[in-house]
């Protein structure tokens, strides 16, 4: 069963405050004043707390900073009485599905090179150390390419340029697209 990804809410405040409370969170992630930190996280578009459950029970939390239009960086905790029960490894694993998470297809954690769980999670579910960027006892983990059926977008040039002159739009995309736009596509 796969696990659930909520966007954070008040209801889940005490969970929040538990997790960033227990010291093992807080040696590894610096979150010093958890309000101000959840005031900042609720008002930008690019960063999102996620609070995951399973069967409805609270297990952990998911942080992710949309970095460009296709890079997300992570940081997840498990809660203390959920670890060593593979949780870590199931978030990890799970994200990359999450509404508001799936379109992207480059995913970076840093970790702390002694932190040893975290880095066996985060090579189970396939990231991969980059060792071109170590830095104050970090290492860098990347998941890539995760997803290759993804659109791709390619220039138009002498190449490709009848298939996009091919290109159709559906009725329901014609009121959504530039006037130039359909004139070229409705040219075919």
């Amino acid at each position: 069963m796969k696990l659930q990804f909520m966007h954070f809410n008040n209801s889940f405040i005490a969970n929040i405050r538990d997790i960033f409370g227990d010291p093992e969170v807080q040696s590894r992630m610096s979150i010093s004043d958890i309000d101000e930190f959840l005031k900042t996280t609720n008002s930008r578009l690019d960063y999102f707390l996620f609070v995951v459950l399973d069967k409805g029970e609270f297990v952990g939390i998911l942080l992710a900073e949309i970095l460009n239009y296709r890079t997300v960086g992570i940081a997840y905790a498990v809660t203390r009485l959920k670890r060593n029960q593979g949780y870590g490894k199931r978030l990890l694993a799970d994200m990359v599905n999450v509404r508001g998470l799936i379109r992207y297809d480059n995913f970076i954690a840093y970790v702390d090179n002694d932190n040893l769980p975290s880095i066996r999670c985060l090579e189970i579910a396939g990231f991969q150390r980059d060792r071109t960027e170590e830095e104050n006892e970090m290492y860098k983990y990347v998941l890539a390419n995760r997803n290759p059926n993804l659109i791709s977008i390619r220039s138009v040039d002498q190449s490709n340029w009848e298939d996009c002159i091919e290109l159709k739009p559906s009725q329901e995309q014609q009121e959504f697209m530039a006037s130039n736009l359909y004139s070229i596509a409705e040219c075919n």
